[in-house]
């Protein structure tokens, strides 16, 4: 897990939860198959069979299809999970299709968890990705660098040209 949104700004007339999303990324060196593999707890998502991360790729669920695509145009997004992550703190599980137990991903919206991910428009994603920490430890997150988070890549700098998701864009 990359990047999570879990309390995002509202915008487009909607409530912020319909902007949630989850980022998967594979920072391995070849591709891995989540055929089988699910998301359990404050959401629920089943990857279909035939589904592959490639190396250095993201995948993005969200929770509303067409509120994501309004706010992140051109972001592909994976598949739309059910439930949603509570804005105070929630815990998630990925497992294997077996079953097996692969991460256990919590959040909190209390300090020493990052406070810009919470409805100020920021999202959390790992201090380092590649790091053997607990991501169910305040320690493995930070804030997202870009308003609105970096759905579909790194989170190293604005899109091109500067520019915030759309309904982010303030005056």
């Amino acid at each position: 897990i990359t990047e999570i949104m879990y309390n995002p700004v509202p915008g487009g007339g909607l409530d912020g939860d319909a902007y949630e999303f989850v980022e998967l990324g594979n920072t391995g060196g070849g591709p891995i198959d989540l055929s089988g593999v699910r998301l359990d707890g404050g959401i629920e998502y089943e990857f279909p069979e035939g589904t592959v991360i490639e190396a250095g790729a993201f995948m993005v669920l969200a929770i509303d299809a067409a509120a994501f695509a309004a706010r992140y145009p051109g972001v592909p997004l994976a598949g739309v999970y059910a439930r949603n992550l509570s804005n105070a703190g929630d815990t998630f599980t990925l497992a294997a299709a077996d079953g097996e137990l692969l991460r256990e991903i919590a959040f909190s919206d209390a300090w020493p968890w990052p406070a810009e991910a919470d409805g100020m428009g920021r999202s959390l994603v790992p201090v380092d990705e590649s790091a053997a920490d607990d991501p169910a430890e305040a320690a493995y997150w930070r804030a997202s660098l870009a308003p609105g988070g970096s759905p579909g890549r790194g989170d190293e700098a604005l899109p091109s040209g500067g520019q915030i998701p759309g309904d982010l864009n303030q005056d």
